[in-house]
């Protein structure tokens, strides 16, 4: 059994927020596959299977605080990794489409920018591994949004008053 340990995250960098796990428990990873994604402020940092296995237990969870070299969770060695079912030459691979109810994933960062700027995250397209929002994401929402409002106000057209509504001085 291996650690899936925090790995160092910069210089003044001490702790982050798991953002999402990609593998869940029992699911076969390859060495060098990305296992879960930790985001801190300023970054968001891959952390990758040191060696092929099965992903034994998370011991963290997403939206947890972690610090560096904090235990995220085990994998088990290669022995009961379970083979990727390949589509057959031919054959066209199976298709699973995404409920569109299901809520959108988002990194915490983006959460914490949409809320500061009072946006709603259901109309920003997240451009991130399955259409997860990132900060990017939010910047480039709020740039839309700004470049859409005029930045000129329009001038004061007074409205035309009708003759019959005009008056006649006296003589």
């Amino acid at each position: 059994m291996l650690s899936i340990k925090v790995p160092p995250l910069g210089e003044s960098i001490t702790e982050a927020t798991v953002s999402r796990w990609l593998k869940q428990e029992g699911q076969a990873v390859a060495a060098g596959e990305t296992v879960v994604e930790l985001e801190t402020d300023k970054i968001t940092v891959e952390v990758p299977a040191l060696k092929a296995g099965v992903i034994g237990r998370r011991i963290r969870h997403e939206g947890d605080v972690v610090h560096v070299d904090d235990l995220l969770g085990e994998l088990n060695d290669g022995a009961g990794a379970v083979p990727v079912a390949l589509p057959l030459p031919g054959r066209a691979a199976p298709v699973v489409a995404a409920a569109i109810s299901a809520p959108q994933r988002s990194a915490p960062s983006a959460r914490r920018l949409a809320d500061e700027q009072g946006l709603d995250l259901a109309g920003v397209v997240g451009t991130g591994l399955s259409g997860t929002i990132s900060k990017p994401d939010v910047l480039a929402a709020m740039a839309a949004m700004a470049s859409a409002v005029p930045t000129t106000i329009p001038s004061f057209v007074p409205p035309e008053i009708p003759a019959f509504a005009q008056t006649v001085a006296p003589p």
